[in-house]
């Protein structure tokens, strides 16, 4: 049996002459002087951590959609963004939505959930921590966020938190061998093989994100102004815009014709 492959996993010669640049510390070709969306100066870490213009959230969607493709190889209930925690009015408390529920990962029959989080390790604020220290940070803030919850439907939680750059956290990388493993079974492949798959598909998905941040646009695109409607009471010509007068004589012309050509008709012996 071959191995499956996706069309979605190839990047533009673009994306990868960028991500070649990032992996090996070199500047970024034709960049623009400053942000289209708040018009501060344009840099890398701008880019990355900008929320102008929704970048940030289709990032994290890429990562979240990556690995909802891929667990839906072996299990067939895999949902996106369940409801984990109704929101309560009378206490303020706010609803709880994860980015994904898989069910079987774990335990048959039993929901994991799972809430992704991509993390600018690089950023200012975490200048004096490690890589691993700000994944594994990362992952009890969100424990701390769901565990409850989650133990309140009866499921299991699993926060996936990557880095920008590719990297993974502890847990993970704990549920990309879960999948692994059961992908390989299906596929009749061996592990490793398929591991190598996994882990190329998913830095594609993180590099498309990252890249997305980098090159894509934030500026808002104003909407179309909606056409004023011409008032012209009862005579059917409502409908017609008020900017454009000529086609409402043009049509009276031809109703005008087609009635006189009928009236002709009718009169003939």
């Amino acid at each position: 049996m071959q191995m499956r492959t996706t069309s979605s996993t190839p990047m533009d010669p673009n994306a990868r002459r960028d991500a070649l640049s990032l992996r090996y510390h070199r500047p970024l070709l034709k960049t623009p002087g400053h942000c289209d969306g708040c018009g501060e100066e344009f840099s890398f870490q701008h880019a990355l951590d900008c929320k102008k213009g929704g970048l940030v959230t289709q990032r994290h969607n890429e990562v979240r959609d990556a690995l909802g493709d891929l667990a839906a190889i072996v299990y067939k209930d895999v949902v996106r963004e369940p409801i984990v925690q109704e929101a309560d009015d009378s206490s303020g408390r706010p609803a709880l939505i994860a980015d994904l529920s898989i069910r079987g990962v774990w335990q048959p029959q039993t929901a994991a959930l799972q809430d992704v989080r991509v993390v600018d390790t690089d950023t200012q604020s975490y200048a004096s921590c490690t890589v691993d220290a700000v994944l594994c940070s990362a992952e009890q803030e969100k424990k701390r966020k769901y565990s409850a919850a989650v133990e309140d439907r009866r499921a299991s939680f699993t926060p996936f938190v990557v880095s920008v750059d590719g990297v993974l956290g502890h847990d993970a990388q704990h549920l990309m061998k879960r999948l692994c493993d059961q992908i390989a079974v299906k596929w009749e492949k061996s592990h490793s093989e398929v591991m190598g798959w996994v882990r190329a598909r998913m830095a594609f998905a993180i590099l498309r994100a990252t890249n997305l941040c980098l090159r894509g646009s934030r500026a808002s695109v104003p909407p179309a102004p909606s056409p004023v409607l011409h008032q012209a009471g009862s005579c059917g010509l409502d409908l017609w815009p008020a900017e454009k007068p000529h086609r409402i004589e043009l049509c009276l012309c031809q109703l005008t014709i087609l009635a006189e050509s009928e009236i002709g008709k009718s009169l003939t012996p």
